[in-house]
């Protein structure tokens, strides 16, 4: 059975599976402190169609992951006595919601395993994790508008992926590796990287690394040893 290889996204998708199971126990309890039948109607449709979102979801951490998602916690949420301000608060966490995953977050690929990616765009800096796609499934990427400013290099750093022609397409600024070896990353990519002038971190050699928008760009610190020090890109 495979073993998704970056916990990331899986661990992501159970938090979003129990905000589901909250939204839907929300909207059937407000619908059960109404008088109106149609509004009633209303509220148990959403709490269905949440439900329906965590199936969704559950659907895809199994194949993502190749197991089976068991989320039954949730914290529920205090209901008002006015059911307005109950609506009022729920409709602008919906709204935020859709904004942040329409313009900050989406995914790219065919959906099977070994070709997720993930680009995230966040004020204006973006971030490309293509997790575990080998060279056969790069160029699946070319045509979905990969440039970012900072790439997590898939495979370790291996030459099995991180193929001149993908970087190429990305355009990075930065590239991280992500490694329990100082000096991984292998020779055919390092020189592509360095022809490229891309940046690279290890978080072997250089710690947690950690990446902030900042009002000129973004900051990159790293944690190595007990001390910080920041970079400015």
């Amino acid at each position: 059975m495979d073993t998704y290889p970056n916990q990331y996204i899986p661990k992501l998708i159970l938090d979003y599976m129990s905000d589901e199971l909250a939204d839907s126990d929300f909207y059937k309890r407000l619908a059960s402190t109404v008088k109106e039948k149609d509004v009633e109607e209303i509220l148990r449709g959403i709490s269905m169609d949440e439900e329906k979102h965590y199936k969704m979801l559950e659907k895809i951490y199994e194949s993502i992951t190749g197991q089976k998602a068991n989320v039954t916690d949730f914290t529920p949420e205090e209901l008002s006595d006015n059911i307005f301000l109950n609506l009022d608060k729920r409709v602008m966490e919906e709204l935020n919601a859709v904004e942040n995953l329409k313009y900050k977050c989406y995914y790219i690929g065919s959906g099977k395993y070994g070709k997720y990616g993930i680009k995230v765009t966040l004020d204006n800096v973006t971030f490309l994790v293509p997790f575990n796609i080998s060279n056969k499934y790069e160029r699946d990427f070319y045509k979905r508008g990969i440039e970012s400013d900072v790439l997590l290099l898939s495979k370790s750093g291996s030459k099995k992926a991180n193929s001149q022609e993908f970087i190429d397409a990305v355009k990075p600024k930065n590239a991280i590796v992500s490694t329990s070896l100082k000096d991984y990353s292998e020779s055919e990519v390092l020189d592509i990287l360095k022809n490229y002038k891309i940046n690279l971190y290890n978080t072997k050699a250089d710690g947690m690394i950690t990446i902030r928008a900042v009002d000129n760009g973004y900051e990159i610190k790293k944690y190595v040893g007990g001390d910080i020090f920041a970079e400015f890109r």
